[in-house]
């Protein structure tokens, strides 16, 4: 059950106990490999949706061939929706995501 629980939320492997160590060296070498492949193309992402174009590299955004300005909190707003058209977004994942409201409540403890 904590299996199908980790995957539902979120994560992309499992690795049980007992291990080798050569195993995890080799998972976390394609781990490292896609992140590697992910910085390429995050690079040249451009996010876009009904004339929007929001840049992730330049931070930018334009709409109708005008750059508009954002704050930072407006930026990644934007980004998480356009990331996740057509999805509903609880109020917990963009409080987390946007202002890492778990790491705010650690500190607060």
């Amino acid at each position: 059950m904590d299996r199908i629980m980790g995957f539902d939320n979120g994560a992309d492997d499992y690795l049980s106990k007992p291990f080798a160590i050569e195993e995890l060296f080799a998972r976390m070498r394609v781990i490292f490999r896609r992140q590697e492949n992910n910085k390429i193309v995050d690079q040249k992402l451009l996010l876009t949706f009904k004339g929007i174009e929001l840049d992730l590299e330049s931070r930018t955004m334009i709409k109708e061939k005008k750059l508009i300005e954002l704050t930072n909190k407006e930026f990644e707003l934007l980004a998480i929706f356009l990331r996740n058209i057509n999805k509903v977004l609880t109020r917990d994942i963009l409080l987390e995501q946007v202002w890492g409201a778990s790491q705010l409540l650690k500190r607060m403890l």
